[in-house]
Parts: structure tokens; C-alpha cells; sequence
């Protein structure tokens, strides 16, 4: 795998979420996947999925509404 393919990553990610059922792993993913692009709202609505999931809502909460503030007119964090 490149390690400098952001899809790599998310999909990674995606694995450890859904399949694995892995929190750890699913975070860690998503946090190199945020290393390669920071700024892309996938990536941090994807955080924010992952807390939601694994049911730490308090933080999905927090990272939305970081999300809504840092970019109010991306309609991904809406869907959240």
C-alpha cells in the first residue's frame, strides 16, 4: 500500500470500523489519514462518525461542532 494514498487510508479506516468493529485501529487509521490531508472535511466528519459508532458521543459531538465551525457551509457534517 502507499502510505501517501489518502483512499488507502479511509478505506483502511473503514475496515477497523465496520468489519473489525476495531476502535483503536479505526482511530488510528483515521489519524493518518488526517496526517496527509488535514483540511479534508471527509476525514474529520469520519472521526466524528467513528466516536458516534463506538458510542462516545460526547467527543462525536464536540468534533462535529468543531467540523460546523470550521467550515459551516460543507453540508457533510449536516448529514452527522
Amino acid at each position: 500500500m502507499n502510505p501517501n494514498f489518502l483512499e488507502a487510508h479511509l478505506w483502511t479506516e473503514f475496515f477497523w470500523t465496520y468489519v473489525e468493529h476495531d476502535f483503536e485501529e479505526a482511530v488510528k487509521a483515521n489519524r493518518r489519514a488526517r496526517r496527509l490531508s488535514p483540511l479534508d472535511t471527509r476525514v474529520r466528519g469520519r472521526l466524528a462518525t467513528i466516536h458516534y459508532l463506538f458510542g462516545k458521543f460526547e467527543e462525536a459531538e464536540r468534533l462535529l461542532l468543531e467540523e460546523l465551525s470550521d467550515t459551516p457551509d460543507d453540508p457533510l457534517p449536516h448529514l452527522s
